[in-house]
């Protein structure tokens, strides 16, 4: 793979780099860049999706009930339910403890929203391109021309007791980027909703510290995911602590969650046999390409 220190690469995947700062000189230069795009060269539109954009960009999370009309939710739903159920829908095991079979502990199943299901599932294809959520991503990105990715995720637990990587703290990526989702049903403490601790987002000296040894010890192949995490059992009261602070998605159906997975976030920790469903989008933009788009 080629190394680039000026890619959204998470991590490089180089000792000699990481060990001289190449990953936190990626993250400052990475936060000058979009601060000074935000604070002295962007112009802001006083509408709905810019309040909201403001309210990620700031705090890092924000959230918008009602966000479809009952119509066009109710399409929405409708195409879900059979497009998750599709034989072409993939069942993500990566997030997952290798020595259990999958679904043993949980059933993830994602479908890409594209070209493919255009024609079965106008109402989702048309989902993918809302100008609200185009709005809301491009306010949040500082950029014009983004690519917004799409996908139907339905996640069912079958048991709790075995390790799911998303349920420990982590971030991303070194710079922001953003995702969110629609949820499709009421999200509740029991269906393991969204945290997200907020202003986790902003620069911190601890957060330049901790890039350069996760860089370094990924290098040297001693964890092996570049989305840099806190797992279970580091350190019992950070994670408390965190958990204290965190938001969670806690939101009825038809909610839009914007989120800053820059920040650190997780996956909630679920009932055994609940489901939630949503339609997830996500962005991962160059973020020293800034002031080209």
């Amino acid at each position: 793979m080629k190394l680039s220190i000026f890619s959204h690469q998470k991590c490089l995947n180089s000792v000699p780099l990481n060990i001289l700062g190449s990953q936190p000189f990626r993250y400052v230069l990475s936060k000058t860049l979009y601060w000074l795009k935000n604070n002295i060269f962007n112009k802001k539109n006083k509408n709905d999706q810019e309040n909201i954009s403001s309210e990620v960009i700031k705090k890092g999370y924000a959230d918008k009930r009602n966000f479809l009309s009952d119509e066009d939710f109710t399409k929405i739903k409708k195409e879900f339910d059979e497009a998750i159920f599709e034989p072409n829908v993939i069942i993500e095991k990566e997030s997952y403890n290798d020595s259990k079979d999958l679904l043993e502990a949980i059933e993830h199943r994602t479908l890409m929203i594209d070209d493919s299901v255009k024609d079965k599932y106008p109402a989702l294809y048309s989902l993918k391109d809302n100008l609200a959520i185009k709005h809301i991503f491009s306010n949040c990105e500082l950029k014009n021309n983004i690519e917004i990715f799409c996908r139907l995720e339905r996640i069912k637990v079958h048991n709790n007791k075995i390790h799911d990587n998303n349920k420990d703290f982590h971030y991303d990526t070194f710079h922001n980027t953003f995702k969110a989702w629609l949820f499709l049903k009421d999200v509740k403490e029991e269906q393991g909703p969204f945290h997200l601790v907020p202003y986790s987002h902003n620069f911190s000296i601890k957060r330049f510290f901790s890039e350069w040894w996760y860089s370094i010890i990924y290098a040297l192949k001693i964890i092996t995911e570049p989305s840099f995490r806190i797992e279970e059992g580091d350190n019992d009261k950070i994670r408390d602590n965190y958990n204290k602070k965190s938001i969670k998605a806690i939101v009825p159906k038809n909610t839009l969650v914007v989120a800053n997975a820059h920040g650190l976030h997780r996956r909630g920790d679920a009932e055994n046999g609940s489901v939630r469903e949503s339609v997830q989008f996500w962005t991962r933009e160059n973020p020293f390409k800034i002031f080209l788009k």
